[in-house]
């Protein structure tokens, strides 16, 4: 493939060697599972969104790429009118822009190949065709809110530059700018030196390829332009809120192709490079010694922990106005995942909190206005709504007050954390659309809380709240006890993770395992605990034989392992996670093993892959075991 517009070659492994060498070239990812998404810290929009209901067999790649070289993005606000009847993808809008090289009888030519690599800072694409043409370019962000492209051809070429209509035409500017209403957002597209003379309606694709034309704009679902003799062109796309104008959207689109997709690239290039160099912490090593690494180097596991980070920035969304003026760390971005508080769909009330930990490495303002914002939503009985998850609230807390010395914020957050916890003692389970029996008691839920209320100790020792410190530590002692009551028939018998349901109900090892991270576990019960977690623990599988290893379930038994001088054992789990995601190609919520290979499943892509990546490179580093404790 010929990649004429990145400007710096790819340098296999200079930055294992010293931190200011590594730059964003490294990371660069090709072939059939390379990583398709890419944002901004803060934005809106997204491209390259993936569907994660369909199969696994189904990849990133698939899904994004065909031969018409498509721009596809979504876009992230609280309200999506069309939520009921397309689900989370009532925000994708596909195809913005496609691409067609034609021949001398104005007819699409064949594409005999394409491809596409992965960039933190681009999207480079390549497409040959059957008369012997190729066109290359690529897809960067000109700023949070515009997405800009570049096509360059190898000789002057005739090309239909097209995108569907996601919504209604409402304008057409002069200089050829096209502006949609959609139900819940607006965009601007124009390509650079085409005016509206030029430009096209169509009602179909198939229109589009055969130049028919639509009665009228507000009746077409594609418009298109075709630009003779090219050598280069830019273009652009602009989202917005309802409320912005078309000025707006106009003004947009145009500053950033006065700028030009060039400038757009060098300086999203320089902003991940320096990212890169000073912004995350850098380990020394990145050896998988104790496992057998399936061919995944210590090269390859060094780009996995800086590309984890770069997906964790890329996460981060900006406030909603007034209505929600926090941050969020979304569960993931393309996986356009919005089972939230409806406030703030995109938080998790797990993942979130986990990204919100490690994003506080990079910007402690932003984790606060995270955690802030999720912990204004806890209603006066306690509970936030949406999918309620296990706790990681107090945990995050105070992660963030140990990085900013922020008492201020601390205290702030007390209340909730207060009201929160306590609601999650009485309902120690999975609240989903009604999934779950009201009296159910899952482990997984019951060592979080267990967990977070020895965090609420702290915290209210912090605040010169020694009453409050009392009371947590009762209420922990109390809650071991049930435990061991609920997950135990016997204390010599395996624990089970359904209370009062001894056969279980297909849950997973790894979220009983869990509890090894209870420091008070010890006799016949850490005895049986660990008959299961040997039961399971075989370190020629992937993810060492735990299936369903959500990041949350494993940090706990690693680090259990590791308080109990279990070194090997917790250093095999870490270095499999490691590489397992590697050969995955994907940071998912979970995995499965499928003949000897590890397959995502769950939500993908999401905050867990990317963090136990992070959590466990570090750790087993040796240098920062208290990374987010």
């Amino acid at each position: 493939m010929r990649y004429s517009v990145l400007l710096i070659p790819f340098l296999s492994a200079l930055f294992l060697s010293c931190a200011d060498r590594i730059c964003s070239d490294d990371l660069r990812e090709s072939g059939p599972l390379q990583s398709r998404d890419l944002s901004t810290p803060g934005s809106r929009i997204v491209l390259n969104p993936y569907n994660f209901n369909l199969p696994a067999s189904t990849t990133v790649s698939m899904y994004s790429n065909s031969d018409v070289l498509p721009l596809n993005a979504g876009y992230l606000t609280m309200k999506c009118s069309d939520r009921d009847s397309l689900g989370r993808f009532g925000r994708e809008y596909r195809d913005i822009f496609q691409v067609r090289r034609l021949g001398s009888d104005g007819k699409a030519v064949p594409v005999s190949s394409y491809g596409t690599e992965w960039l933190p800072y681009g999207l480079p694409f390549s497409a040959s065709y059957k008369d012997g043409n190729v066109l290359s370019g690529y897809d960067t962000f000109s700023s949070d809110s515009v997405v800009v492209r570049r096509i360059e051809a190898d000789s002057p070429v005739t090309v239909r530059i097209s995108g569907r209509i996601r919504g209604t035409v409402s304008g057409l500017e002069d200089d050829g700018t096209v502006i949609v209403d959609c139900a819940d957002c607006r965009y601007a597209v124009k390509v650079a030196g085409v005016q509206a003379s030029s430009v096209k309606f169509h009602v179909s694709e198939d229109d589009v390829v055969s130049g028919a034309v639509a009665d009228s704009p507000e009746t077409a679902g594609f418009w298109s332009v075709d630009v003779a003799d090219m050598s280069g062109t830019d273009m652009a796309v602009a989202f917005s809120l309802p409320m912005q104008s078309d000025r707006d959207l106009h003004d947009a689109v145009k500053a950033a192709l006065d700028k030009g997709a060039a400038y757009a690239l060098e300086s999203r290039k320089k902003f991940w490079d320096d990212f890169l160099r000073h912004r995350v912490p850098h380990p020394s090593d990145f050896s998988l010694e104790d496992v057998d690494a399936h061919g995944v180097t210590a090269e390859d596991a060094g780009r996995l922990y800086y590309k984890a980070w770069v997906a964790l920035a890329q996460n981060v969304l900006v406030p909603e106005g007034d209505e929600y003026p926090y941050w969020q760390v979304a569960a993931g971005k393309a996986s356009l995942w919005d089972e939230g508080h409806p406030t703030a769909p995109f938080s998790a009330a797990w993942e979130s909190f986990v990204g919100m930990q490690m994003y506080a490495h990079i910007d402690t303002d932003i984790a606060w206005s995270c955690l802030k914002g999720l912990l204004s939503l806890v209603d006066e009985t306690g509970m936030l709504g949406g999918e309620s998850l296990p706790s990681r609230k107090a945990h995050t807390a105070w992660v963030l007050y140990r990085l900013s010395e922020d008492r201020a914020s601390l205290e702030e957050v007390y209340p909730a954390l207060e009201r929160y916890i306590d609601w999650r003692l009485t309902q120690p389970r999975w609240i989903y659309n009604g999934m779950t029996a009201e009296d159910e008691k899952d482990a997984e839920f019951v060592v979080s809380v267990i967990v977070d209320m020895d965090y609420m100790t702290k915290i209210a020792r912090v605040l010169g709240k020694d009453d409050a410190a009392g009371m947590w530590q009762k209420k922990r002692s109390d809650y071991i006890r049930n435990w061991y009551r609920w997950f135990w028939k016997t204390p010599d018998s395996l624990p089970v993770q359904f209370a009062d349901n001894w056969d279980g109900r297909g849950g997973f090892p790894v979220q009983i395992t869990s509890g090894l991270v209870i420091r008070e576990l010890d006799g016949e019960y850490l005895d049986s605990m660990m008959k299961l977690f040997y039961s399971i623990y075989d370190p020629s599988k992937p993810f060492a034989g735990f299936e369903a290893p959500k990041y949350p379930d494993v940090d706990f038994t690693v680090y259990g392992l590791l308080a109990d001088g279990k070194d090997m054992e917790a250093k095999v789990i870490m270095e499999s996670f490691i590489r397992d995601v590697a050969r995955s190609g994907v940071f998912a919520e979970t995995y499965f093993n499928r003949d000897g290979m590890p397959e995502p499943s769950g939500v993908r892509p999401s905050i867990f892959g990317l963090a136990g990546v992070i959590d466990f490179t570090i750790l087993k580093d040796g240098k920062q075991s208290d990374f987010i404790r």
